[in-house]
C-alpha cells in the first residue's frame, strides 16, 4: 500500500478515530499499535505517503521509530507528523526529522491540513 498513511498509535480509540477520519477524507490507512509493528510493516510494504506517529508507546516508542527511519535510506524521505499529548515538542521532533507536531487532543482540520501539505503524492 504505497499510497497509505501509516498510523502508529497505541491508544485504540485514537487509532480508530484516525482511521475513520482519514478514510472518510479519501485516504487509505495502515494502522499499527506500536513502533515495532510499524517497523515490521515497513519491512514488507512500500514506503507510505506519510507516517502519523505517537511518541509514548510500549514496545518501541516514537523516538526510537524516528531514529530508525532517519537511519534507513529507503525510509528517511517519508514525512512524519508526530501526534503527542506531551506539549510543544516541535523543536525536538524537527531535530529528528519530523515535518510537524500536532498536539492531542488534535484539531481535525489542522491534522487534515498538515497531511495535505506534507503527504507524498499517491502512487
Amino acid at each position: 500500500m504505497a499510497d497509505a498513511l501509516l498510523i502508529v498509535e497505541d491508544d485504540d480509540d485514537i487509532r480508530t478515530n484516525l482511521v475513520e477520519i482519514l478514510t472518510h477524507n479519501g485516504y487509505r490507512t495502515a494502522p499499527v499499535t506500536n513502533g515495532a509493528e510499524a517497523m515490521a510493516y515497513l519491512k514488507i510494504h512500500p514506503p507510505p505517503r506519510l507516517i502519523l506517529l505517537d511518541l509514548m508507546m510500549p514496545v518501541m516508542d516514537g523516538w526510537e521509530v524516528m531514529h530508525a527511519l532517519v537511519a534507513n535510506a529507503a525510509l528517511a524521505h517519508v514525512p512524519v507528523i508526530v501526534l503527542s499529548g506531551a506539549g510543544d515538542l516541535m523543536q525536538e521532533v524537527q531535530l529528528l526529522g519530523a515535518v510537524a507536531c500536532i498536539g492531542k487532543p488534535f484539531n481535525v482540520g489542522a491534522l487534515l491540513d498538515a497531511i495535505e501539505r506534507y503527504a507524498l503524492p499517491a502512487a
